[in-house]
């Protein structure tokens, strides 16, 4: 254990943990974990209600990460005249070792159901992007994957872009659907196969 001092008007301690490197990087390891918390505290009305441990989790330097896509059932309306909206994210997440890319490609949607299945040129326009999605080494977070653009904007402005053409009568609702693909020489993986967008 060790000792923390908080003098008379402090309120900030820092701990300091050094990490040991135990394993070749050639060798896979699970992600670890340790909790550090107070052991006592003097005097002992100062101890605090909450927050009394933090969990502390270890992860390996080339570990890429997991490419995700949210929200899971995305939607756009015909009639929306928004110039252009993300509709689609592409998060990074548990960890960001090495550069990362993915691509959104328009793919045939899953068996059954076809009438559902919305038709290109007819239903809908996509604008495939020119440059993929991209996180450098150390970067996460998310980035947007697709571009819904609305009635008062130009396709042709957008990389990423999926025009919706509004019906002249009303019909059912539609799916257009994408596959994520990874870039070669991406260190993170995918989280996700095909993506079905709702067409309202």
């Amino acid at each position: 254990w060790t000792p923390i001092l908080f003098v008379n008007g402090s309120v900030d301690q820092a701990v300091s943990v050094r990490i040991l490197d135990d394993a070749p990087r050639d060798i896979f390891e699970e992600e670890k974990f340790f909790v550090v918390g107070f052991a006592g505290v003097d005097p002992p009305e100062a101890r605090g209600t909450a927050h009394q441990n933090v969990t502390i989790v270890i992860r390996r330097d080339d570990d890429g990460g997991r490419l995700e896509l949210r929200p899971a059932s995305p939607r756009i309306r015909e009639t929306s005249p928004v110039g252009k909206q993300c509709v689609l994210w592409a998060n990074r997440t548990g960890g960001s070792s090495g550069n990362s890319s993915l691509r959104l490609e328009a793919t045939s949607c899953p068996a059954g159901n076809e009438e559902y299945h919305a038709l290109a040129g007819i239903d809908y326009k996509y604008l495939p992007a020119i440059e993929a999605v991209s996180w450098g080494d150390g970067e996460g977070g998310a980035r947007c994957a697709l571009w819904h653009v609305g009635r008062d904007a130009q396709l042709g402005d957008v990389e990423g872009g999926l025009y919706v053409y509004r019906d002249a009568e009303d019909e059912l609702d539609e799916f257009v659907c994408f596959e994520p693909v990874l870039e070669n020489g991406s260190t993170a993986t995918l989280g996700d196969d095909v993506v079905e967008v709702l067409l309202q």
